[in-house]
């Protein structure tokens, strides 16, 4: 019988909710020209458990293709300027 260790599944819990970012982020580009992880996690927030630089593993996935950048709207981002994505 295999064990699963916390941190298989803190790692299982990260991988699910960066495929429900990119889910959500596939479904704002519908009707959007570009997608930022401020617009993605204003729609799923990343849980407290899951290191916030986590969110930059968003749009690595192959899928994605940066366009550009601005600055972040987020307060725990502090102005910091984030990228722009559109899918390949």
């Amino acid at each position: 019988m295999q064990q699963t260790s916390i941190q298989d599944l803190f790692q299982t819990t990260r991988q699910e909710w960066l495929e429900e970012c990119r889910a959500e982020a596939k479904r704002q580009l519908q009707y959007k020209p570009f997608v930022t992880s401020d617009d993605v996690t204003k729609v799923v927030p990343r849980p407290s458990y899951i290191h916030r630089n986590s969110a930059g593993s968003m749009f690595q996935n192959g899928e994605f293709v940066m366009v550009g950048v601005q600055k972040s709207s987020a307060k725990s981002r502090k102005g910091g300027w984030i990228a722009q994505w559109r899918l390949k």
